[in-house]
């Protein structure tokens, strides 16, 4: 407490007014024979911390008013202490001095809404208004010691809003911010207090179920909440819908402290997304593995441009009715020194979640376009090179410019470039991808759609495109000369893309038979290993070379 008495000159707070004290008050009080006197100091660091703080006040007074004097310092060293909680009594202030007082006092105000705001940011998410992850975990802990014997097993559930960056990339971040805060009101209301919710970070989400651990609980909240959660957000006159995957982690046989248990969480998590998502899944130690080798992988990808743990193989196109090699698809390929090869169904799926495949997909790119101007060097026959392009990659700001950037760089002509598309990609967000495809067009790019037949690509978009190449789907390859339903869709989807003027590539051609059929069609491109399988740069040039010689020496 700071006192005030025999004023020399009457100000706002008057003779013996008082300024309250921080939040510990010392009763102690001061030898009135002097001017100035401290209490004992409540720590050595914190005393220190103080002497700081009145240095850098105490310069901030002088220059803001040059006339203070000493009393003026003094008082501004009376009121910290007074905050940090020291008894403190000061006599004969002048109004100069009083006025520093008033701008101490003003500053001493101002640190203290600082540090309510810093402790709001440390444990609490400014978008959502919800605990954050250190909040979580602070609760967690406090949960277990609060716990006693015979008390039921906890449980931590971790959800991820599956392909979330879509929204923001189709929206913005203001209306993706305003859809995650509504997804957040719908989750507390939802759960009534039956759990603790925190936001991790991003679009991921946790909930501490203290008393709830049965699978049977578990997995009718979290039914529960997929029912609330997934039903459109309407907002700005736009509407989203959101899935989610969800892991869950008990305590305490998955782990003995918040941070295992939302580890294996997470890894539960995974699971549920790499199964396509919108599921919930059960940790379990199996799942171990899995987690480190995700981490692996992720460090692997990182890195992996600078290293050369990423290359390119290309499988050759041959035209069916001539035989001749007449364009090559570039497909990414990843390999370490300690994992070896890496499966593409392995690694990019992890790439599209954290959003590496971005650089990825650019460097993939070039690289293509540097092999196809090799390949012009010493093969001239090639009418064009393809390229796969994730939805994340189309998607992300710049798209357009970036690839326009490239074609510029390497004084490229984009009629040579082919960039394959899946159906889910037109599916998403189908105004804008239309739209997308519709500038690509104009810049020049050929668009292929890859996979045609296994996904729910409506004609109407195929029409609406429109596309330069079609390509079937391994899968009915497969049943050619086994399933005459099959063998009818090869035929229809082939008439589809005459009748749109695409190009028809069959994929995975493997055997004789197979290519005896595609070769009843009207220039059909074949791709499989019946003619080779995918090689590295040189590789191809001899296979190339191989085949050519060999179609010359049977004519």
């Amino acid at each position: 407490m700071l006192n005030f008495d025999n004023a020399a000159d009457k100000n706002e707070y008057g003779s013996g007014s008082e300024i309250p004290a921080g939040p510990a008050r010392r009763s102690d009080t001061i030898d009135p024979a002097t001017e100035f006197l401290t209490s004992q100091k409540r720590g050595l660091y914190g005393f220190l911390a103080f002497l700081a703080l009145v240095a850098f006040l105490g310069l901030f007074l002088i220059v803001r008013n040059p006339s203070a004097n000493l009393t003026s310092a003094v008082l501004v060293f009376a009121v910290l202490l007074a905050g940090a909680g020291f008894a403190v009594r000061v006599s004969h202030i002048n109004s100069s001095a009083a006025s520093s007082l008033r701008d101490a006092h003003s500053l001493r105000s101002e640190v203290a809404e600082l540090e309510r705001h810093v402790e709001f940011i440390s444990y609490y998410d400014e978008t959502t208004r919800i605990p954050n992850r250190a909040c979580f975990v602070r609760e967690f802990e406090k949960a277990l010691e609060r716990r006693l014997p015979g008390d039921p097993p906890g449980c931590v559930l971790y959800l991820d809003l599956d392909d979330f960056q879509n929204v923001y990339d189709s929206h913005g971040y203001s209306f993706g911010d305003k859809v995650l805060t509504e997804f957040t009101q719908r989750l507390v209301q939802t759960l009534a207090g039956r759990g603790t919710v925190a936001r991790n970070g991003g679009d991921e989400f946790l909930i501490f179920f203290e008393n709830m651990w049965l699978e049977t609980e578990v997995t009718a909240v979290a039914r529960e909440l997929q029912t609330v959660l997934c039903a459109p957000f309407s907002l700005d006159n736009s509407s989203v819908f959101i899935t989610m995957s969800m892991g869950a982690a008990r305590y305490p046989q998955d782990g003995g402290d918040a941070e295992s248990l939302i580890k294996n969480a997470s890894a539960a998590m995974y699971e549920s997304k790499s199964s396509g998502g919108n599921a919930l899944t059960f940790y379990n130690s199996t799942m171990r593995y899995k987690r480190v080798r995700r981490a692996a992988i992720m460090d692997i990808l990182r890195t992996a441009i600078e290293n050369d743990n990423v290359y390119l193989v290309f499988q050759p196109q041959v035209r069916s009715t001539t035989g001749e090699v007449v364009s090559c698809e570039a497909l990414m390929r990843l390999r370490d020194c300690g994992l070896g090869y890496i499966s593409p169904a392995e690694f990019i799926p992890i790439a599209e979640e954290t959003r590496m495949i971005i650089p990825l997909g650019y460097w993939a790119i070039r690289k293509t376009i540097e092999a196809y101007q090799k390949l012009k060097e010493r093969w001239g026959g090639l009418t064009g090179i393809s390229v796969n392009v994730s939805g994340v990659q189309l998607r992300a700001p710049g798209f357009l410019e970036t690839v326009k950037s490239i074609l510029e760089e390497y004084d490229f002509d984009p009629s040579f470039l082919h960039l394959e598309v899946t159906e889910s990609v037109m599916l998403d967000n189908a105004e804008e991808t239309l739209a997308l495809f519709d500038a690509l067009r104009k810049l020049g790019v050929k668009l292929e759609l890859d996979d045609f037949g296994t996904g729910y690509t409506s004609l109407n978009y195929v029409r609406m495109i429109p596309l330069d190449v079609i390509k079937i789907d391994k899968c009915f390859i497969d049943d050619i000369g086994i399933s005459e339903e099959k063998e009818s869709l090869i035929s229809l989807i082939a008439g589809l893309a005459k009748t749109y003027n695409a190009k028809v590539v069959a994929e995975g051609v493997e055997t004789a038979e197979q290519v005896a059929f595609l070769n009843e069609m009207e220039d059909v491109i074949i791709q499989g290993f019946y003619y080779s399988m995918p090689l590295e740069f040189d590789a191809l040039v001899d296979k190339i070379v191989e085949m050519h010689d060999r179609l010359t020496s049977s004519q």
